[in-house]
């Protein structure tokens, strides 16, 4: 999923998302439209740590809404389904204990 962006909008996410810094780095790329047209982009990419777990339920919830509303193919949506959130994760994890 492309979104188009300026760079004060992406100045705006970096600084949103704490980059430069410790916890993510900005990667650029080479892409593809719908319409196959080449553009450049970025992705934020986290430097992950074993202790990091799952992603916060809004976090996900917003992938999830991304990926229906853009029509990502059913694999893409049921295995975002398939994620826990960082609460639900913890959740199973106290109940095993």
């Amino acid at each position: 999923m492309l979104y188009r962006m300026t760079r004060r909008d992406m100045v705006w996410l970096h600084s949103t998302e704490g980059v430069p810094g410790w916890r993510y780095y900005p990667v650029w790329l080479d892409a593809e439209d719908q319409q196959g047209d080449r553009l450049q982009a970025f992705s934020l990419i986290a430097n992950g740590l074993p202790e990091d777990g799952n992603p916060s339920l809004r976090y996900i919830t917003l992938l999830r809404e991304g990926a229906a509303q853009h029509g990502l193919p059913d694999h893409w949506v049921e295995t975002l389904n398939a994620v826990q959130h960082a609460g639900a994760a913890h959740r199973s994890v106290q109940a095993c204990s």
